[in-house]
């Protein structure tokens, strides 16, 4: 899981990069943010997330999706099964098109809400919020780096003996 994390930051910083990089080619006097897509086109690169979700893709690339687009969802587990979602609509938020959803999981009773953060114009980004939080704030999940932690013997223990 920890090798995970680290690609999941890795990968989306490399996202990042990719992305101030078009944006500093850019002419200066161009009107469109080109980090950001219109409604309609982040709109459509959610629902083929989420449709390649529910046929059982993982995170990251999205097959057949134009432009180029990935999803980003360390948040969920990898077994949960998408059974449906329904895309509630934009809403409020910085940095990208913000969307309401509710996901309906295989054996869950009730539908979750989450909001996904799309940008990008190509390749395009499909962020879980939590992830996309996470990583404009160059953060991330510590839980597998603490355990990692205390797995490890403190240089001050002798080393165990084996029986």
């Amino acid at each position: 899981m920890r090798h995970t994390a680290a690609r999941l930051r890795d990968f989306a910083c490399l996202g990042i990069a990719i992305l101030l990089l078009q944006a500093g080619c850019r002419e200066r006097h161009e009107p469109k943010n080109p980090a950001l897509p219109d409604s309609a086109e982040a709109r459509r690169s959610l629902d083929a997330a989420l449709i390649a979700w529910k046929a059982g893709a993982g995170t990251g690339l999205v097959p057949g999706a134009t432009p180029p687009t990935h999803r980003i969802d360390s948040h969920t587990p990898a077994e949960q099964k998408l059974r449906r979602y329904e895309i509630l609509g934009e809403v409020a938020g910085e940095d990208g098109r913000w969307f309401a959803t509710r996901l309906f999981f295989d054996g869950a009773d009730e539908p979750e809400p989450v909001r996904f953060v799309v940008l990008g114009e190509n390749p395009r980004f499909v962020f879980r919020v939590e992830d996309f939080l996470m990583m404009i704030h160059w953060d991330h999940d510590m839980s597998d780096d603490d355990e990692a932690e205390t797995a490890k013997p403190s240089p001050d223990e002798p080393p165990a003996e084996k029986p």
